[in-house]
Order: C-alpha cells, then sequence, then structure tokens
C-alpha cells in the first residue's frame, strides 16, 4: 500500500528457518500501474459462419467419452468458434497487459546474422511476410539486432527462432515466487470439474510495450 508517498511491503517468511535481511537488500522491484490499455487487434470477425468450421479432429479428449457427448460438444464451441484461434490470423491480442523488458546496462546488443542455406531463406521469407501480414511484428530501424535461425517443429515445419541469449544475459530478472502446492490442492478440494484456458499464441498475443520494442530487433540474412 502506498501512504504519503512511501510504499509498505509486508514480508513473511515460509521457511522452517530464520532468515536475516541485510541493509539495502532489494525486496520488490515497483512498476508504474497502466490503468487502461487500448489495443488495436487486427482483425475482428463477428460472424461466426464466415470462420473455419471446428472438426472433431480438432477436439482432443478421452476416448471414453460417446459419440453423442462428442457432437455436443462440437456443437458448443462452434457456437463460441470467434473464442478460439486454429490459425494465425485468428489469434488476435490479450487485453489489458503489456510485456516490458529492463536491461542492466545500455549497451545494445548487435550480432549478424547467422548463415542460412537458401531453402532455409525461402522459409523465413515466408514465415516473416506471414507474421508481418498479421501485425505481429513490424519493420524497424533498431541499434539492437540478434540474429535468427530455423528449427524444425516434431511435425517437420520449420519454426522461425531468435537468438535472445545475449539480451537475455543483460535483461534484469522478475521473480515469480511459486505458490505452496498444498495450499493450492486445498482449495482445489470438494469440485469435480476443473478447467484451464490458455492463449493460442501467447508469444505473439501479448503486446510489447513501446519503450521496449526496439530491445528485440532482430535480423535476417
Amino acid at each position: 500500500t502506498i501512504t504519503n508517498g512511501k510504499g509498505h511491503l509486508v514480508v513473511a517468511n515460509l521457511a522452517d528457518s530464520a532468515l536475516t535481511l541485510k541493509s539495502q537488500t532489494v525486496l520488490a522491484r515497483a512498476l508504474p500501474f497502466v490503468e487502461k490499455l487500448n489495443y488495436n487487434v487486427n482483425r475482428i470477425t463477428k460472424d461466426v459462419a464466415m470462420l473455419d468450421p471446428i472438426q472433431r479432429s480438432d477436439i482432443k479428449i478421452g476416448s471414453h467419452v460417446s459419440s453423442e457427448v462428442l457432437d455436443r460438444l462440437s456443437n458448443l464451441l462452434q457456437s463460441y468458434r470467434d473464442c478460439f484461434a486454429l490459425k494465425l490470423s485468428e489469434i488476435g491480442c490479450a487485453k489489458d497487459v503489456e510485456m516490458s523488458i529492463e536491461l542492466t546496462d545500455d549497451r545494445p546488443v548487435v550480432y549478424r546474422p547467422y548463415r542460412l542455406s537458401h531453402a532455409e531463406r525461402e522459409q523465413v521469407r515466408s514465415i516473416i511476410d506471414e507474421l508481418l501480414e498479421n501485425d505481429i511484428i513490424q519493420e524497424s530501424n533498431s541499434d539492437y539486432a540478434s540474429p535468427i535461425l530455423i528449427v524444425k517443429k516434431k511435425s517437420g515445419e520449420p519454426r522461425l527462432c531468435i537468438d535472445f541469449r545475449a539480451l537475455n544475459n543483460k535483461t534484469k530478472k522478475d521473480c515469480f515466487p511459486l505458490p505452496l502446492i498444498d495450499d493450492q490442492l486445498t482449495n482445489l478440494s470438494g469440485n469435480c470439474f476443473f478447467t484451464t484456458l490458455d492463449l493460442a499464441s501467447g508469444y505473439y498475443q501479448i503486446t510489447m510495450a513501446e519503450e521496449s520494442r526496439r530491445l528485440t530487433g532482430f535480423v535476417t540474412p
């Protein structure tokens, strides 16, 4: 909480032994809170009928489920088709959150492109064009340039990867302590159904803060 311009932080020691905090120990880092963020989603399709239907093969469910239940589930998912992304052009943008990067120094990370074969260059061009078309990346002139490489997925499809190791080495690390598992299991007791939802492609769906975008610049051959 903030009182008279000063922040008060409650600290708890959950270990079994005493913990001594030395003077000037950094306990937390404060970041400005943005109350309202406005995002422009690249495409909004209001008519569900215009989207490709969800096929049974898209639904991963136990083999013990009857065909009748599977049909009902398929119809339910189809009625909310605009909530599910089956391809890159449908993923949209996450609301009310953005990613920022803080570095330990201001020296730019600049690397030459890695060498790629002719076939890999063609794959990179195709992937870059698709990312540009869907407003996931943008052309820029940045003083930061990380190299890219192609890694094959299990399916054999090419995956474009940016080698951010040098940038990561000078990035201030965030600390997110895990909650106590026993407490989480206790909170779940008495329930029969458990569901989880995730972004289809979170790496592409969370907006990068304007001041951090130049840090993520990458270079292609």
